[in-house]
């Protein structure tokens, strides 16, 4: 199985001593995933142009391995 990860972080910083809020990045972070994005945003980012990027771009990629 593949699997993304998504993590906001408010603030400047290193994202391990972040979190978005309401979840600290080192309860977010999931090791073995296919990739990590870190969103300056708070814990709602659904609508933060990054999310909507990465969500867009991880579609694609697996858009692109169908047969």
């Amino acid at each position: 199985m593949v699997a993304h990860s998504i993590v906001g972080v408010e603030g400047g910083g290193p994202p391990a001593d972040g979190g978005d809020g309401v979840v600290k990045y080192s309860s977010a972070h999931i090791d073995g995933v296919e990739s990590e994005k870190i969103v300056h945003s708070a814990h709602s980012m659904q609508g933060n142009p990054e999310t909507i990027q990465e969500v867009k771009r991880i579609l694609r990629e697996h858009a692109d391995t169908l047969p």
